[in-house]
């Protein structure tokens, strides 16, 4: 601002000081003027011969026209109402005293008319225009004035002469005015030279004292005038520089280009401003702002140039200081890992870093840069909502002068993702005053999930089940969870800082525990069962699983221990052993601990050499009262039936339910046969007494069948056989007495032979099909295999299920065959399937019998053989629980070869019969069935549901799949779900279907059908 208006200054100073006033106002008076001595020259001779011709006719006209014409002209002066009225009056005073005068003296002569256009010229030029040119235009005049005497002499001798005296006075009184007009000419004229001089000197001494250097030079460039300024930047003084040109001061460190660009510069727009670096006196080198201005004269050509500079060193030195540290602040942000930005009042970004513009995906700065911040990137809550710029934290911040903190708010990047972030923000201040704002941010993203996964991990540590405890490296407690001490009694300020060993039982040996500090160094990690202690002093046993969390240079920090009270599950194993060997219901022996009954009764009667009877009763009457009276009736007469058997038989023998109304008895140390006789009537007897249902008396009897052994034979397979056929005869006899075994059954076994003839053909015609029924993930409803189930198309009586013709083959030849058809057909369905796409488990049945015949891993071999590449499982063998206990050794043997050969094994009907814990821990099955006697009825049975969740939670606790048989309903399929059983099949989810149609099963459903089928049981 400050050289803008030197410069101003300058330019009017050098401008009157050096070159004429001029405008195109003025251009015009100076060609009028111009052509006037043109115009009056000819114009005087013309009127001196008009004048010799009418003589004094216009001797009146004349001065009376000039007259009009002064007025008018008079008027118009007092109309525009001229500042300088007194020079125009002046002016009309000069003019209308000669006319007046000529007037007075009797005519104009052409002479006349020229002076008085001579007083009017260098008047008017003198008002009009400068004086330098108002003096030439008077000499000129003063010529013409010497004209007009020499026109008037010559005229005058054509018409009459005036009086010498009359003559004399009118040249004496021209001679006046010209000289008042001279007079007043001069004045005015040496009245505006110092004016003028007075202004210039004003200015002149206003620009010339400014603190910059200031230096005027002609259009040759030559140096007319420098101020104390100069001499006080360059060194030099004004008579040093006087008449040299500027280029005296260069440094050199500008090229030709420089210049010419200048010059150009000049010449095209009449002033160039910029910086340049000067040489002083002494030789140094100092940077100037220069500014040069052309100052042209009216026809636009140069006369002067006027340069204005001062010694921008500090300037410079802050400058390059500022851009050092520009440099040093831009390095330092660019190193920030934090994205950093500015903003202005207004909200306009300044300035971005470049860990800005990498997390939020920006190529440049100038994307960004000067764009509203807050709709680009800075505009939503922590949810993602947005808010207007108005309730933006950081912009009330800064503008109420103080700092904020955010760390719940969302930027947006540039491809319109949200992230979160935390960013600080404080104000710029300029003198105090709030400009604007910066803010640095970072992605707290992988900081959110951290604390989200502590989050998570705390919140698991604290309301997990399982107690969980933190050790140091010299095993010292440091942290305990709340199931910790809900399981052991202690709190935590009990046990932080202790050793875990003041947990112990006692019960584990030195031994143990060496084991377990090996098994952690080698593997960091260990799991078991140990016994504990509680603060009470009570000791529970407990599931413990100990991991070892090392640094980055492997050195131990930290053991982390859970466990988990397992009191519940070994009551629960007990229950379920006593559930597996007792029936729930009744309280007396089951089928599995009959089975272990009967084999030390048939050891104790060959033993004592005596004989054993086994009874097999089945209750008559009993299906109406279930029906009618309900399943509670029922039960309460099965239990008081089980009681009276036991109030009836002798304390070594044994009493036991197979199941519904069925019940068996072992009355050992017989001596005949004949003296089981007096208790079986007993039996009856007691059995056919009223039963008090509620307020209702129901009645009951009994059928029951007897074998003796060793008079039948010495399997209890057999021996319980022979009792339920002799138990069938006693029924078909008229009910509620007792059979006893003997060789009228011949006759049925006539008839079973005739029935093994007509399977054997069917065998060899191909009467027999395999049906599939799928089995499922009860989770996912995915299928993960299907049974092989065999079906007898019989030609007169359709389609039959093994119930009604497998049990007949049992135990013989035909049993082998057909488990080898079985086999054969179900491999090649496989291979078919494996063919079409389709890899599908196949379960098939294979019996005892034939699973113990000799060379049957051979012959499985010989069979797989046919099917090279056929995936290790694909195929597998369900055996009956039973059979699987009758030689466990044989078995595990046959299982363990089958196993080598890629075969799986399953454990079908468990639960019906007799196995201990014992027995089954030592069978490598892969899979156990459930019993689908005890999923049919388990939503009405409290026992058979207790049996299939003990089945289940052994299964889990032995690392067996278990598989659901017989699933009916949606309730069952649920209820199997919730027990943790996960694998099932029934009618709920498929019938069995030719192979043909279980690809399009697969593909149509796998669910459970909205509308179960009718119940009946499966084959």
């Amino acid at each position: 601002m400050k050289m803008a208006i030197l410069k101003t200054r300058l330019d009017q100073f050098v401008r009157q000081s050096f070159l004429p006033t001029d405008s195109a106002d003025l251009r015009l008076k100076k060609v009028a003027l111009t052509l006037v001595p043109l115009i009056i020259g000819p114009a005087a001779f013309v009127w001196g011969w008009i004048y010799c011709l009418l003589g004094h006719f216009l001797s009146g006209s004349i001065p009376m026209s000039y007259s009009i014409v002064s007025a008018i002209s008079l008027a118009h002066f007092f109309k525009t109402k001229e500042t300088r009225f007194i020079q125009h009056s002046q002016l009309i005073l000069v003019l209308l005293l000669p006319f007046l005068l000529m007037w007075s003296l009797g005519g104009f002569s052409a002479g006349s008319m020229v002076m008085i256009w001579a007083i009017f010229a260098p008047v008017a030029a003198l008002m009009f225009l400068d004086k330098r040119s108002a003096m030439m235009w008077f000499l000129m005049y003063l010529a013409l004035i010497l004209v007009s005497v020499l026109i008037d002499d010559t005229l005058s001798e054509q018409v009459a002469p005036l009086p010498d005296w009359a003559r004399l006075i009118f040249y004496l009184m021209n001679l006046g005015c010209g000289s008042a007009g001279l007079y007043m000419l001069l004045l005015f004229a040496f009245s505006e030279e110092k004016r003028l001089s007075e202004i210039n000197l004003r200015i002149a001494a206003s620009a010339f004292e400014s603190d910059e250097g200031i230096l005027v030079t002609n259009a040759g460039n030559e140096i007319l005038r420098v101020n104390r300024a100069f001499s006080a930047i360059t060194g030099f003084s004004p008579e040093e520089v006087v008449g040299r040109d500027p280029a005296m001061l260069g440094s050199g460190r500008h090229g030709a280009e420089f210049f010419s660009a200048m010059w150009k510069a000049i010449s095209r727009n009449g002033t160039w401003e910029g910086d340049i670096w000067n040489r002083r006196k002494n030789g140094d080198d100092f940077p100037a702002h220069l500014i040069i201005t052309a100052i042209k004269d009216s026809d636009g050509l140069v006369t002067n140039y006027v340069g204005t500079f001062s010694d921008v060193t500090e300037r410079m030195q802050s400058e390059a200081r500022l851009n050092d540290a520009h440099q040093r602040m831009a390095s330092l942000l660019n190193s920030m890992a934090e994205g950093a930005y500015g903003v202005d009042l207004d909200g306009n970004c300044t300035f971005v870093n470049q860990s800005f513009l990498r997390i939020l995906g920006y190529q440049s700065a100038d994307e960004v840069v000067g764009r509203k911040m807050h709709g680009l990137i800075h505009h939503s809550h922590a949810d993602g909502s947005p808010y207007p710029s108005r309730d933006c934290k950081m912009y009330k911040a800064y503008r109420q002068n103080r700092n904020v903190q955010v760390d719940d708010e969302v930027f947006w990047t540039r491809d319109g993702n949200p992230i979160p972030v935390e960013y600080w923000s404080q104000p710029i201040r300029s003198d105090n005053v709030v400009q604007g704002a910066v803010a640095t941010f970072v992605d707290i993203t992988e900081r959110k999930r951290a604390e989200e996964n502590l989050r998570i991990t705390a919140s698991v540590f604290d309301i997990s089940q399982e107690a969980i405890f933190i050790t140091d490296a010299e095993n010292r407690i440091i942290d305990v969870n709340p199931a910790f001490s809900r399981i052991t009694g202690y709190r935590s300020e009990e046990v932080i800082g202790r050793d875990p060993g003041m947990l112990g039982s006692g019960d584990q040996t030195k031994e143990f525990y060496e084991a377990m500090w090996r098994e952690l160094k080698t593997n960091k990690s260990w799991r078991g069962e140990v016994w504990n202690r509680r603060k009470n002093g009570e000791i529970y046993p407990e599931i413990l699983s100990i991991s070892v969390l090392c640094g980055a240079d492997g050195e131990v920090l930290r053991y982390v221990a859970v466990f988990s009270d397992i009191s519940n599950l070994k009551e629960h194993e007990a229950e379920l052993n006593r559930i597996a060997r007792f029936d729930a219901l009744t309280g007396i022996p089951n089928r599995i601990l009959l089975a272990d009954r009967m084999k030390q009764a048939i050891a104790q009667t060959a033993r004592e050499q005596n004989m054993m009877a086994l009874c097999y009763l089945d209750l008559d009457g009993f299906k109406p009262i279930n029906d009618t009276l309900g399943h509670q009736a029922g039960d309460e007469v099965l239990v008081e039936i089980a009681r009276r058997i036991g109030d009836t038989i002798r304390g070594g023998d044994t009493s036991a339910r197979l199941g519904g109304d069925e019940f068996v008895v072992l009355l050992l140390g017989l001596s005949k046969g004949e003296e089981c006789v007096a208790t079986l009537e007993r039996l009856l007897e007691s059995i056919a007494q009223p039963i008090l249902v509620g307020d209702k008396p129901v009645t009951v009897s009994a059928s029951i069948g007897v074998s003796i052994y060793p008079m039948d034979d010495e399997d209890p397979d057999t021996l319980l056989r022979h009792a339920d056929q002799a138990m069938y005869i006693a029924k078909q006899s008229g009910k509620n007495r007792f059979h006893i075994y003997d060789v009228s059954l011949d006759r049925r076994a006539r008839d079973q032979n005739e029935f093994l003839k007509s399977i054997r053909y069917a065998l060899e015609h191909d009467q027999f099909e395999l049906h599939y029924q799928p089995k499922i993930n009860l989770r996912t409803r995915e299928l993960v295999g299907v049974e092989g189930l065999i079906r007898w198309r019989h030609p007169d009586r359709g389609l039959l299920s093994p119930a009604e013709f497998m049990r007949h083959i049992e135990n013989t030849g035909l049993d082998i065959e057909t488990g080898q058809w079985v086999t054969a057909t179900a491999l090649d369905q496989i291979d078919q399937w494996r063919k079409q796409g389709v890899d599908i488990e196949v379960s098939i049945n294979i019996s005892g019998y034939h699973l113990e015949s000799p060379g049957f891993v051979e012959k499985l071999k010989d069979q797989l053989r046919r099917y090279p590449g056929m995936p290790s499982g694909t195929l597998q063998i369900e055996v009956l629980e039973t059979v699987a206990l009758n030689d466990i050794n044989i078995v595990r043997d046959i299982i363990g070869a089958c196993h080598e050969l890629g075969v799986g094994f399953a454990l079908d009907d468990f639960g019906t019969g007799y196995s201990s814990l014992s027995y089954l821990s030592g069978l490598p099955v892969d899979v156990l069935k459930i019993d689908q006697s005890f999923v049919r009825d388990m939503l009405e049975d409290k026992g058979d549901r207790a049996i299939v969740q003990g089945i289940v939670a052994l299964a889990q606790a032995f690392e067996r799949q278990t598989v659901a048989e017989g699933i009916e309903t949606a309730a069952q399929y649920q209820m199997l779900l919730d027990m943790g059983c996960e694998l099932g099949q029934g009618y709920a989810i498929a019938r069995p279907m030719p192979a043909s149609e279980i690809a399009k099963w697969r593909t149509a459903s796998g669910k459970p059908e909205s509308t179960l089928q009718a119940d009946r049981p499966e084959g």
